[in-house]
């Protein structure tokens, strides 16, 4: 995760980055320490930007809808962030 000009950043696997870019999938899952989900929150990015985990030089940005704690596992946070499709 990287937070930068209202803008969180995540790294996203080539079979999830291609239902995300088609928006079969427009929500990310991400397992996060109960920091890193409480500094992601308190951020609260306007938009969320995916990049191919194969390809860097390969992403796409969207709205942020919303950020969601769902859950825990192991002591950390299951957190869905669900953004707006164009």
């Amino acid at each position: 995760m990287n937070l930068k000009a209202g803008t969180v950043t995540f790294k996203s696997s080539p079979e999830w980055y291609a239902a995300e870019v088609q928006g079969i999938k427009p929500c990310t899952v991400r397992l996060m320490s109960e920091d890193e989900f409480c500094e992601l929150a308190d951020y609260d990015p306007e938009h969320i930007c995916i990049v191919s985990a194969v390809d860097e030089g390969e992403c796409f940005t969207r709205l942020v809808l919303s950020i969601h704690r769902v859950g825990s596992l192991l002591g950390n946070v299951l957190a869905l962030v669900c953004w707006e499709e164009p």
